[in-house]
């Protein structure tokens, strides 16, 4: 598989002054592109997928780079494990107050298929290494509606 994405985001927020806004004043774009490759791991159905893109920001913060990966094996006829990396570098310092940072989040889960077009995932996630931001660290549970 291959695919090409671009996106636009016009923020909510207003008030550059107020904290927890900072930064998320301005407009956005995020282009990427993805490649994804079936395969077979120890004899298991398996899939491989890489994502790399930039998005541009203004109002203050600096361009990130972005990369991720996802590892998906079969681990029985209903039940997948998912490994991912998800990965965001800044392009440097932006506007004074936005120092360069970066974030490494390591995910894994399992999506346990209930029929045809039902599945449920669960799992956790956590910074692997962070600078100059948060880490992050929890669980996740989601439904999946296949169509």
């Amino acid at each position: 598989v291959f695919s090409l994405e671009a996106n636009g985001y016009v923020s909510g927020a207003r008030d550059a002054a107020r904290p927890a806004q900072a930064g998320n004043t301005g407009l956005a774009a995020d282009l990427r592109a993805e490649v994804g490759r079936n395969l077979t791991l120890f004899g298991a159905p398996a899939f491989l997928e890489a994502e790399a893109g930039y998005r541009f920001r203004s109002q203050g913060p600096p361009g990130e780079w972005r990369g991720d990966l996802t590892l998906g094996v079969d681990w029985t006829a209903r039940a997948q494990v998912l490994a991912q990396a998800f990965n965001t570098v800044s392009n440097g310092a932006g506007a004074p107050g936005f120092a360069a940072w970066e974030q490494h989040v390591g995910q894994l889960s399992v999506v346990y298929r209930l029929d045809d077009k039902w599945s449920v995932q669960f799992g956790g996630f956590g910074s692997v290494y962070h600078r100059n931001t948060n880490s992050e660290y929890g669980g996740l549970v989601a439904v999946w509606r296949r169509f």
